[in-house]
This record gives structure tokens, C-alpha cells and sequence, in this order.
């Protein structure tokens, strides 16, 4: 055992080495020349994917994610939430929706809570949207693109990779699985993703939005609205901020979502894209009932 752990670990060296001069060329992908965001984000591909591999070995499955998530969920009922029926019955019912493909073995569950415009997402299928971000945004689209970021984190296994070791010293120790899903809903700010976590994430909520024919510019006009709520940004310093800062600045992101969106709507001339206007203000998902009016042309 010790002589395959050398070995695997041996490996794992020898794959660092080679990945960094392959990353040290690859082209900036930033929407803006002078900012070295693109790189900061591939170079932390291949020691995220070092990270996914070594954690691999422990002895946790997803089975313990799905039980992890089972008592958020519980924890997460009995808290107080907002009483808003139609609202998390609808958001519930476009989840499942988009989520009818995905690979993770349990059921994906809305919370919504009260509070200003923010979108989490915890082990076992649990996403938080608060009500803030309901106001906030103005069609179906808008809100898919968000829900679907969160997806993306989840069936990427970032909120697996994150918990992995605390549920193995857990399991071993004897805790039970709701002791730290109480813990967990406490510390949630701790879960803080990489910036390559987030391109993922992103990438994996455009990907979903052209599969369900949902107009590409939301998620661009979702980082848009995002945007006027984070004051705090300033891309002024942006040599700095890009390594330092948790997430990719939005105005990056919705810069390069937006010339995505342009490119693949070129590319697939004359198709059409759905926004739900409508079904956001009557809380009817686009897979209840399609409004012909709805469907555009971009």
C-alpha cells in the first residue's frame, strides 16, 4: 500500500511539472487585453483536478453527500424561511425541470430565504435563492442562468470536494451526519469557490441554458443586474484584483458571457430563444405552458 501511495503520489508531482509550462501558454481567453483573469483561471485547473483526484481515495461516496444533503434539507425546513408557497413551489418545479439529466444521485431542492440579492449552494442537492434576488431579476431566463451556476457547482462536485475530508473525519469519529449539517448551514460563507470552480460553474449554466432553448442574453443581463449590486468592485485595479478576489468580476463575466451569447446565436441563425416574462410573473414554468410571444428571435 505505502509503495502505491509513493507511486500515485510520484505521478501527481510529474503531472504538476508538465501542466505548468502547458498553462504558462495557454492564450488569455479575458474579455479585456490588459487583465490576466484567464490565466489565473487555467492555472488553477490542473491543481484543482490534482485536488479531485487525491480526494478520490477516501473512503466517502456520494451516498454520503446525499445523506449530508438529506438532513441540510430537514435542518433548512424547520428554519425560518420565507412563506411564499407559489414562489418555492414554481422555483422547485424549474429545478427539477433543469435538472432532468444531471448525474448526482439525489433530488435538487429550493430554499428560499429572506434577504438581499444572493444565490448559495450546499452539499446534497440544496440550493438557497433569496428573495432579494427574486425582485431582483425579470424573467424566466434570468433566473434559470443562476439556478443552473448553482447546479453547476453541485454536479462539478464542488461542494463535495469541499466537505469530503470533514465527512471522512466524521465518519470515522462517529458523528452523526445532522450534527454537521447544522454546523455547516452556520459556516456556509467558508465555502468560498475558486475562481476556476466559478468558470465552470458558468460555463455549465450556459451550456444548460442553450440545451433548454433559453435565450443566451439572460445570463449576461442576470450579471448585469448582479453588478449594480456589487458597489464595491473596481476594475480600475484589475491587475490586482484578479488574483486576489474570490470571484471573477462580474462586468467580466457578463462581458464574456454576453460575446458568447452573440457567437452562438450567429452561429445558429434563425433559431429561436425562449425569455418567460410571463411565466416569472405568473410563477408557471417554460415546461407548464410556453408563451408563443415569449420565443424571439436575437
Amino acid at each position: 500500500m505505502n509503495k502505491f501511495k509513493l507511486i500515485l503520489f510520484s505521478l501527481i508531482i510529474g503531472g504538476v511539472i508538465v501542466m505548468i509550462p502547458i498553462t504558462m501558454r495557454s492564450p488569455e481567453q479575458a474579455p479585456f487585453s490588459y487583465s490576466l483573469r484567464g490565466l489565473f483561471q487555467e492555472l488553477g485547473k490542473p491543481f484543482k483536478s490534482i485536488d479531485r483526484a487525491v480526494s478520490c481515495v477516501l473512503p466517502v461516496s456520494e451516498l454520503d453527500e446525499k445523506l449530508l444533503g438529506d438532513e441540510i434539507k430537514a435542518t433548512l425546513s424547520q428554519t425560518s424561511i420565507h412563506e411564499n408557497n407559489i414562489t418555492v413551489e414554481y422555483l422547485n418545479d424549474l429545478v427539477q425541470f433543469l435538472c432532468q439529466e444531471t448525474q448526482k444521485p439525489f433530488k435538487y431542492r429550493i430554499f428560499l430565504i429572506e434577504g438581499p440579492p444572493n444565490a448559495c449552494a450546499l452539499p446534497g442537492g440544496v440550493i438557497c435563492l433569496t428573495s432579494g434576488l427574486i425582485d431582483l431579476i425579470e424573467n424566466e431566463a434570468e433566473l434559470v442562468s443562476i439556478i443552473a451556476h448553482e447546479v453547476g457547482h453541485i454536479e462539478r462536485g464542488h461542494l463535495f470536494d469541499a466537505v469530503r475530508g470533514e465527512l471522512l473525519r466524521r465518519k470515522l469519529g462517529g458523528s452523526s451526519y445532522s450534527f454537521y449539517a447544522f454546523e455547516l448551514l452556520h459556516s456556509t460563507l467558508s465555502l468560498a469557490f475558486s475562481k476556476a470552480q466559478e468558470d465552470e460553474a458558468d460555463e455549465y449554466s450556459f451550456r444548460l441554458l442553450a440545451k433548454k432553448r433559453y435565450d443566451l442574453f439572460a445570463m449576461a443581463s442576470a450579471f448585469e443586474k448582479l453588478e449594480s449590486m456589487a458597489e464595491h468592485e473596481n476594475l480600475d485595479n484589475v491587475l490586482f484584483d484578479d488574483f486576489f478576489a474570490t470571484h471573477p468580476h462580474t462586468k467580466l463575466r457578463r462581458e464574456k458571457f454576453w460575446s458568447l451569447a452573440k457567437l452562438w446565436t450567429a452561429r445558429n441563425n434563425g433559431e429561436m430563444w425562449y425569455r418567460g416574462k410571463q411565466n416569472f410573473e405568473n410563477r408557471v414554468t417554460l415546461f407548464s405552458r410556453a408563451y408563443a410571444d415569449e420565443w424571439v428571435h436575437i
